[in-house]
């Protein structure tokens, strides 16, 4: 969602005018122009800095964090906003990994993971069925479905993140032999030729997606490595806001 989208929505839920948000951020020591703010809710202007975020969210009640990630994305070069987007993807396909499992109590744990992670979209946690433990392996797939069409389109950029580090740990609490069994019924082969045929083994890097396993190339490779470069200086960022 763009900068001047979520900034104008904060400022219509809020019920304030320009000229009470000029105020109440003069009381608090952080003064910002009336037409600055206007270019800003206008989508004619991006903010300078962060600072000038974290006031208008605060003032408006709404999620500096949302306001922050929305700016990077919107002023970030090409390639970065590439790799940040691919991880819709990247979550999709696990997702689909984790759903193939028919383990009930594992796919119970996933959802409880995913429900406790630190993620401040309330809606989204509202999709997540409060007792996992009283469904059917079909309801949790189900559940897992959602969670991986609709729900991560709602989701802001750094709880996407997080959802990234969630998804990441249940991957590799899977049952390594489960694992090897879906390489086998999802075989992938490139050419007709047996040296093609993807296998499995500490040396290799492959991607899971739905009803295949892929070997990934050394520039695919580093792609994902970008896309976790991304979240890592994002999630540095919160960090030491947070933590001052």
């Amino acid at each position: 969602m763009r900068y001047s989208t979520i900034l104008s929505q904060y400022i219509k839920t809020s019920g304030l005018s320009l000229n009470d948000i000029c105020n109440k951020l003069t009381e608090r020591g952080s003064p910002i122009d009336r037409s600055y703010i206007s270019k800003l809710k206008n989508g004619h202007k991006l903010p300078s800095n962060d600072a000038i975020s974290v006031a208008l969210a605060e003032v408006t009640r709404g999620d500096p964090d949302e306001l922050i990630v929305a700016g990077f994305m919107e002023k970030a070069p090409e390639q970065l906003k590439k790799s940040i987007l691919e991880i819709d993807f990247f979550l999709q396909d696990t997702f689909d990994m984790i759903k193939m499992s028919s383990n009930k109590e594992f796919l119970q744990q996933a959802l409880f993971s995913i429900k406790n992670a630190e993620i401040k979209n309330t809606f989204f946690k509202k999709i997540i069925p409060e007792q996992p433990v009283n469904l059917e392996v079909s309801d949790l797939h189900f559940s897992l479905s959602i969670l991986s069409t609709v729900g991560i389109e709602m989701l802001s950029l750094q709880d996407k993140f997080t959802l990234v580090v969630t998804v990441l740990e249940i991957f590799r609490n899977m049952d390594s032999e489960f694992i090897q069994q879906q390489q086998l019924k999802y075989s992938y082969t490139r050419s007709t030729t047996s040296q093609d045929e993807l296998t499995i083994d500490q040396t290799n890097s492959f991607l899971v997606g739905q009803n295949h396993l892929e070997k990934i190339d050394e520039h695919e490779y580093e792609f994902l490595l970008q896309c976790l470069d991304a979240f890592r200086t994002q999630w540095r960022a919160w960090e030491k806001k947070h933590s001052s």
